[in-house]
């Protein structure tokens, strides 16, 4: 552990660096109500026209950038992806903020950008819209963009008490790959309780029925 966080500060601070990126641009998305949990809205591509949820946990380190986890999983143990780890860091350029993250396994990597927040009554950021780069050559050898957002794991809580006021919410529950378009839930029926973010569906739809029909 104490050698990963040193490797991920000296890759923050030298792509910081080389971006002419300033820690303080980092500091203010904390200032301005950047949560340090967020599920992650983005299509599978390893099951088209399924949405990935995954659980990203973001932490300050050391004012100068964010130290950056992600969980997905997939409860209907369809996919190879079940229990997929993946750690990086977060920087800020021209009031984005960019995720580099590795896959824990497979060490493949994942490019963040999210260019717009949406902030709450209460200044906290509850959601981020942006883009995703990904690869996998076990899979294709193709190269993914798709749009993502986040949804702040508080927000999520929040809809689940008004929608099941008598049931518990549990965010491990929520980590999983979801049949979305009706062509996948008949390929692959879910049987989990899984909350979907309408703001975070409505962006990111678009790329999931264009990957489904991409690969039919």
């Amino acid at each position: 552990m104490p050698f990963r966080g040193f490797r991920q500060r000296f890759a923050a601070n030298a792509l910081s660096a080389f971006y002419s990126a300033h820690e303080s641009q980092v500091r203010k998305w904390k200032d301005d109500g950047l949560q340090e949990d967020y599920f992650c809205y983005k299509p599978s591509f390893r099951l088209p026209g399924n949405v990935v949820k995954s659980h990203m946990h973001l932490r300050l380190a050391h004012g100068e950038y964010f130290e950056l986890e992600e969980r997905q999983d997939s409860k209907s143990g369809i996919t190879s992806d079940a229990g997929e780890r993946s750690d990086g860091f977060v920087i800020s350029k021209s009031e984005r903020l960019w995720m580099v993250l590795r896959e824990e396994i497979k060490q493949q990597p994942r490019l963040f950008c999210f260019y717009r927040a949406e902030p709450a009554k209460t200044e906290k950021i509850v959601r981020l819209y942006g883009f995703l780069i990904e690869s996998d050559k076990k899979f294709t050898g193709n190269v993914y963009r798709f749009k993502v957002a986040l949804v702040s794991v508080e927000t999520e809580r929040e809809m689940w008490i008004r929608e099941h006021p008598r049931e518990t919410f549990d965010l491990e529950e929520q980590i999983d790959n979801i049949p979305f378009t009706e062509a996948a839930k008949e390929r692959n029926p879910s049987i989990h309780r899984v909350l979907l973010d309408p703001q975070a569906i409505a962006y990111i739809k678009p790329d999931v029925v264009r990957y489904e029909n991409d690969t039919l």
